[in-house]
């Protein structure tokens, strides 16, 4: 059975294997339930000039036959994964609220959540698996790119996505560069340095990954905040780049102190904090955790992992009813200014195609006024990453 349990369980496996420590809340920093990374974590090495990582080897011809082959174009048409084939037959989002002024998200609206990733690549280099997440036999170990979540996205008028990075594996990251360099819906690109974080070969490995402009950031896990050298997260500021955070409610005064540290570094945080969600208040560690960190003005809350936050898989509530407690300690801690939009996919599949996942947030915000819903659905992301 798939669960968030599993999530947690099997990442936090791979993040111990890279030597990467986990907070003391328990929660995994790559938890894919807890922080969709489903999979980001399936990118492969690549041996091309100015790449990260492991050079040459069996990942190099895995990234071209991932990113550009036939065999990509053919999985936009796939229905394999739990939900996908359910976002497919989709025509498109409700557009009204609960009793809302029915206004519209902007016609271009930017996903600031996404993963892709092709177990069915070659074992890069130096590496046991062809990814360290998802594991064999899980609902989402499939190849899982671009051209599929184009056409579930592009009809709900979704238009570009940031994509995250979940994988430790500091080649993973040329792997999503090189599928961005031939897929445009993909914006903006956060890595992931955990790898070399906090050694001495960090400032290299970040100024290699800078290279690329679609480079926004990186990602990193709570513990990774209070462990690693603030240099490193100095040196983010000052190229402009941000980090996204990866966390539990437990770690949102950690978040809340660190940002007052380096108020130059812009923050977001992912998956509303993987707070449980039942429709009922949520729990107050949450409630102060995240009151307290948007406290601090370079903090942002990626409003994703609705559906997850439920638990149901196959079964998430549709109702934004169900959400709105939550919904609505974010809106009055954040504001109309700090609150991003992100589907989490295809993490979220398993609990809801991308058409509710959208349509939740979509009811919620539909009373709030088209300029929250401008800058919800696009600007305030393009000021979170930089765009």
């Amino acid at each position: 059975m798939f669960s968030r349990r599993k999530f947690i369980a099997a990442t936090a496996t791979t993040w111990l294997a890279a030597d990467v420590g986990c907070s003391s809340s328990g929660t995994s920093p790559a938890a894919p339930g807890a922080g969709g990374h489903a999979g980001a974590g399936a990118t492969g090495a690549s041996g091309s000039a100015g790449s990260i990582g492991l050079s040459g080897g069996a990942g190099s011809s895995g990234v071209a036959g991932s990113s550009g082959s036939g065999g990509s174009s053919g999985n936009a048409g796939s229905s394999g994964s739990a939900g996908s084939s359910g976002n497919a037959g989709s025509s498109g989002p409700p557009s009204g609220g609960e009793g809302g002024t029915n206004v519209a998200p902007p016609s271009a609206i930017l996903d600031a959540h996404t993963h892709f990733f092709d177990p069915s690549r070659p074992i890069p280099s130096g590496r046991s698996t062809p990814v360290p997440w998802p594991p064999v036999g899980d609902v989402l170990y499939r190849t899982t790119l671009p051209p599929e979540y184009v056409a579930l996205a592009k009809p709900l008028g979704i238009a570009s996505t940031v994509t995250i990075e979940a994988s430790a594996w500091l080649e993973d990251n040329q792997w999503v560069l090189n599928l961005a360099a031939m897929n445009p819906v993909i914006t903006a690109f956060v890595g992931n340095l955990s790898e070399v974080l906090g050694t001495a070969d960090f400032s290299a490995a970040l100024s290699t990954l800078a290279a690329n402009p679609l480079v926004r950031g990186i990602r990193v896990s709570p513990a990774q905040l209070t462990s690693a050298n603030m240099t490193d997260f100095a040196m983010l500021a000052q190229k402009g780049l941000m980090i996204d955070v990866l966390g539990s409610p437990g770690d949102l005064m950690t978040v809340s102190a660190f940002a007052k540290s380096l108020p130059s570094l812009r923050i977001v945080i992912d998956h509303v904090a993987n707070v449980k969600i039942d429709g009922k208040a949520p729990p107050s560690n949450w409630v102060s955790g995240m009151t307290a960190a948007a406290s601090q003005p370079n903090v942002y809350c990626k409003v994703s992992a609705l559906v997850e936050g439920s638990g149901m898989l196959g079964n998430a509530p549709t109702d934004v009813a169900f959400y709105r407690p939550t919904l609505d300690l974010l809106w009055q801690v954040f504001g109309e200014d700090r609150l991003v939009f992100g589907s989490n996919w295809p993490v979220s599949s398993p609990y809801a195609p991308l058409s509710t996942v959208l349509s939740i947030v979509q009811a919620y915000f539909a009373d709030k006024g088209a300029a929250a819903n401008d800058k919800y659905f696009a600007k305030n992301a393009k000021v979170a990453y930089g765009l």
